[in-house]
């Protein structure tokens, strides 16, 4: 799976696969049995009342430099995770990111 995802990757982006040290994949399975979370779940904070009443953390943080991104910046689950992706790609792109990002997808 990951040398296909790679592959893609490098069809479109010549040299990407040249970048990669270290990759790995996991299941459910996997992650359960080295972090501990119930049945492999891993999509960021538990979605109860408390977290969710704190809203979204911000991607952009106070060290120079650093972003962050996946289920925490956007919302819990796999599709918060992606949106969490959008907008922290959004945010390397300055001003009207989310509009120049949206661009591109067309």
């Amino acid at each position: 799976i990951a040398q296909a995802a790679i592959g893609l990757v490098d069809q479109h982006l010549p040299g990407f696969r040249d970048l990669i040290e270290y990759h790995e994949v996991s299941t459910p399975l996997s992650v359960e049995s080295m972090t501990g979370h119930p049945l492999g779940a891993i999509y960021g904070h538990p979605a109860t009342p408390q977290r969710l009443s704190q809203g979204l953390f911000p991607a952009q943080r106070s060290i120079k430099n650093l972003l962050l991104t996946g289920a925490d910046v956007g919302s819990v689950g796999i599709g918060g995770a992606m949106m969490g992706g959008v907008m922290t790609t959004a945010l390397t792109m300055g001003p009207a990111g989310v509009l120049k990002l949206l661009r591109r997808a067309k």
